[in-house]
């Protein structure tokens, strides 16, 4: 099943913070909320059933940045009957269950499910 595609976080990581990323070749993510917004570089590859990402770390201007992190996915759910917009009748994942893991100190993993945009 191809992976490759963009996800929002069905809930927010910490406090008013919304994440969403693209697992594509350029590999992108946004956070957004609280008054941030935040536009970084992510890579990512394939492990067996999981997807591992790893966030680097980027500026969300006025003196704030989104410090580096990772993830681990895995498909939850079915699979989209075929991507939009196409008349390809591939399948592609829906949704992943994440689990984020912040470099900050003291700050522990949040786990969540992202739903493809």
């Amino acid at each position: 099943i191809p992976v490759n595609g963009c996800f929002r976080a069905n809930q927010n990581l910490f406090g008013p913070y919304r994440l969403t990323f693209c697992l594509d070749r350029r590999g992108t993510y946004q956070v957004r909320g609280g008054g941030v917004s935040c536009d970084g570089r992510l890579t990512w590859r394939v492990s067996g059933r999981d997807i591992l990402v790893d966030l680097q770390r980027t500026s969300c201007g006025r003196g704030r940045a989104w410090e580096a992190a990772s993830m681990e996915c895995r498909q939850v759910g079915g699979v989209l009957g075929a991507i939009a917009g196409r008349l390809l009748d591939i399948p592609v994942l829906s949704s992943l269950r994440c689990t984020y893991h912040p470099t900050v100190a003291g700050v522990g993993p949040r786990t969540f499910t992202a739903t493809r945009q």
